[in-house]
């Protein structure tokens, strides 16, 4: 597979991502570049969403900085591994010491929770302890979270609901009714609504028709979010492409058994796609502040992740 991969990438005329940071450490190492680094190298480097880059390029951004002794490094980054889709790597308490070799590292853990209304934070506290119940690697940043949310904007807030219906046909034609009582309830322009689908099949099966007279703004990984959101579009996207975002709600569709996680062919790929769909769940649900809701349907049945949430009663379990 790895011969095929590599003749891939010679007909292609690209290179592995991979490739060309490693070669560009070596550079950066050298006699020549660190005297280019002494004046063309950067005095502080900050690195947002850490986590979406892999290993070797996390090791590069320490090299771009003019002090190439490496005496103190003017890194200052944040990261959250649960974000982090499908990861496997160490998560051990010196991960960034091993990382960042050189150099004394101040950790940082902020414990207030500025997007979530307290309900959200709680879903996402359950969503990460049921993954750190499967998993050791899975890390909980949400230990001693407490919310900065006002009473005013409690108001707001309800505690997220798991919609089961029937069938896909009646899930797919309840998104319009439910974009529209969340758009009458927090009073926001449609932009702020995110339809969320779990299963990248939705799309070609023209469940955005079923948005009905609201129009879209697909983001995907090809496009990206666009520079200027259009504030009458609702937002349609998959777990993949949110990180960063933030919405007054989240309409997260196909959360259901097969879907979340998928089905394995295997042991090993049953737990890597249990793994991924842990941390697509705590991403997307972390990215609303005021609600979220689940779409989900009886003919799969209840989704195995969901249970400890339910249970938690951090997660209400409606039938239509």
């Amino acid at each position: 597979i790895y011969k095929i991969y590599q003749e891939s990438l010679e007909i292609l005329g690209v290179y592995d991502t991979d490739d060309i940071i490693i070669e560009a450490t070596g550079r950066l190492n050298g006699p020549l570049w660190r005297r280019t680094r002494l004046k063309e190298g950067f005095d502080y480097i900050f690195v947002d969403e850490m986590h979406l880059f892999n290993l070797n390029e996390q090791q590069i951004f320490h090299l771009l900085s003019k002090d190439y002794l490496q005496k103190k490094i003017p890194i200052c980054f944040a990261l959250d591994y649960a974000q982090t889709i499908g990861e496997r790597d160490d998560f051990s308490e010196n991960y960034i010491e091993k990382t960042i070799s050189q150099g004394q590292v101040i950790n940082t853990e902020l414990t207030t929770v500025f997007r979530n209304s307290p309900q959200i934070a709680e879903l996402c506290a359950s969503i990460i302890s049921s993954g750190a119940l499967l998993f050791d690697s899975f890390v909980n940043p949400y230990k001693y979270c407490t919310s900065n949310f006002v009473g005013a904007i409690e108001q707001k807030c309800s505690v997220p609901r798991l919609i089961m219906y029937e069938n896909d046909d009646l899930m797919k034609a309840s998104i319009e009714s439910i974009i529209r009582e969340e758009i009458n309830k927090f009073k926001c322009v449609q932009s702020e609504i995110a339809v969320i689908f779990f299963d990248s099949f939705m799309l070609e099966q023209n469940f955005l028709t079923a948005i009905g007279r609201y129009k879209v703004t697909y983001i995907n990984s090809r496009n990206g979010a666009p520079a200027k959101i259009d504030t009458n579009k609702v937002i349609c996207t998959i777990p993949e492409e949110v990180s960063g975002l933030e919405f007054k709600c989240c309409i997260l569709v196909g959360v259901d058994d097969g879907r979340v996680p998928p089905k394995g062919i295997s042991d090993i790929s049953s737990n890597f796609l249990k793994y991924g769909a842990l941390n697509k769940l705590y991403l997307t649900c972390s990215r609303a502040q005021y609600d979220v809701v689940m779409l989900g349907t009886k003919v799969r049945g209840i989704s195995s992740l969901l249970e400890h949430t339910i249970a938690d009663k951090v997660l209400l379990l409606e039938d239509r």
